[in-house]
């Protein structure tokens, strides 16, 4: 078995056997969508965003940034945010969850955040 499967990482979040297709394949996914006309960005966040921040939260956080002349800083901002609401549903503030050192005592209270925005 894969080391982490007895390690630090939760059961259910490794690749059972085998460990190629169907689970993993070169392919692509490839989806495609029309933006409306007035689109002007588009964000691109892991589950560890959406589980915390709403569509409505990351569109908000993205305008006021752009509006503010700091569009460069609305991805961190988001992943900010959503950090500070992980902890916050731990009961914990977000330097308290920081502090957590690496690993099971960290992951159980949030997942792993990813944040892009695409300015179009």
């Amino acid at each position: 078995a894969p080391p982490y499967v007895q390690g630090a990482r939760s059961r259910g979040r490794h690749v059972p056997q085998p460990y190629s297709p169907p689970y993993i394949t070169h392919r692509p996914e490839v989806t495609v969508r029309r933006l409306p006309g007035d689109a002007s960005f588009v964000v691109l966040g892991t589950d560890g965003l959406w589980d915390t921040v709403s569509n409505e939260e990351a569109v908000m956080v993205v305008r006021s940034c752009s509006e503010k002349g700091n569009a460069a800083s609305a991805a961190a901002r988001l992943g900010q945010l959503a950090l500070t609401k992980a902890a916050e549903a731990c009961g914990m503030d977000l330097e308290e969850l920081r502090g957590l050192p690496p690993g099971t005592a960290r992951r159980s209270r949030h997942d792993d955040i990813s944040v892009v925005v695409l300015y179009l």
